[in-house]
């Protein structure tokens, strides 16, 4: 079992490989879902559907549990829906979650760090003035960002390197 602080950023950051870790060790099987990770998980589709906020906040451990088991299996119920727009929903819905708990992060840098090392991203932080993190062109690109400013035309490239601030790499709008 992990520890608190392990499942609590695992919940936070569904798609990080702590989350996936948290899934592999539970063990769990999908022939014999307990109800209360099915319900979450139809809560967290619901609530997506709907394009309302999701955000969880919870003491029991269990209920964590829970809350990072229902994850996979809502992404499961959707894919076997096979509807794009619940999909862009879906994704939307956990994209908002993870940036708001990014926001509210005292160590929101390091964390963006993570996670975008989770998120297969190639990146080296770099010390060129107003910048923190530079990577490839094709790397950036393969990336499919939807976000405005993040888009290519708005970044500083120098011989094919991508340049991105802080700012970049942390906020969402």
């Amino acid at each position: 079992m992990s520890d608190r602080s392990q499942l609590e950023f695992a919940q936070r950051y569904p798609f990080s490989t702590n989350a996936k870790m948290v899934v592999q060790q539970s063990q769990f099987d999908l022939k014999e879902l307990p109800e209360q990770i099915v319900n979450r998980a139809a809560l967290l589709i619901s609530t997506a559907w709907k394009k309302k906020e999701y955000r969880f906040s919870v003491q029991d451990v269990e209920l964590l549990e829970n809350e990072i088991l229902a994850f996979p299996v809502a992404k499961i119920i959707i894919s076997f829906l096979d509807d794009q727009v619940l999909y862009e929903r879906f994704s939307q819905t956990i994209a908002d979650s993870a940036f708001h708990s990014l926001e509210q992060d005292k160590q929101k840098s390091q964390v963006a760090l993570q996670l975008a090392k989770d998120l297969g991203l190639q990146f080296t932080l770099t010390e060129k003035k107003g910048y923190f993190v530079s990577m490839p062109v094709l790397d950036f690109l393969q990336a499919k960002f939807s976000i405005p400013n993040l888009k290519l035309v708005n970044q500083s490239v120098d011989k094919g390197i991508l340049y991105l601030t802080e700012s970049d790499l942390v906020d969402y709008r």
